[in-house]
């Protein structure tokens, strides 16, 4: 006994698949300086379905940002504060939400934030000095004797095991 295979063929119906926005961010490097007092340009590119009253937005630390174009920010005069602010393109449609985060790096020269300058110590004795810096890329802290180029440390901390007279008032 054999099976007979019948074929039967059925009507097509078109399929149209909606879905929320897949978001993404890029950087406009040929308009942008991330140095401090520069701007950063940043473009969201949106794919959904559907498109009809797609809605996009903009926020920096969750504040509104106004955007220059229809899927365009600029984030202008940034400074040291801004550093890992993060901005983000919001999309939404009838379907559902989406986002994407781009985290600043801004570039900013080093900072001295504190320092422990004068200390009272007796002969021979230790001493300790600290320097805090701030600064991207991080900064290398280097400690040299007043008014020459000696280079005595490295890092933010400096300890003279014994202190002498040639190392005092420096």
């Amino acid at each position: 006994m054999g099976l007979k295979h019948q074929q039967v063929e059925y009507p097509s119906l078109p399929l149209d698949v909606l879905y929320a926005p897949n978001v993404e961010i890029k950087l406009d490097e040929t308009r942008s300086s991330l140095e401090e007092g520069g701007q950063v340009v940043l473009t969201c590119h949106v794919e959904a379905k559907p498109l009809e009253n797609l809605k996009i937005y903009w926020t920096k630390n969750d504040k509104p940002l106004e955007p220059s174009g229809p899927q365009t920010v600029i984030v202008r005069n940034i400074r040291m504060e801004d550093n890992e602010h993060k901005v983000i393109c919001h999309a939404e449609n009838s379907v559902g939400k989406g986002e994407a985060i781009y985290k600043l790096d801004i570039h900013y020269g080093p900072r001295i934030m504190t320092t422990s300058q004068t200390k009272a110590v007796q002969r021979g004795e230790p001493v300790t000095f600290i320097c805090e810096a701030t600064g991207n890329p991080k900064p290398t802290i280097y400690w040299r004797h007043k008014n020459s180029d000696q280079l005595v440390g490295q890092g933010n901390k400096l300890t003279l095991d014994s202190v002498n007279p040639s190392q005092m008032q420096e």
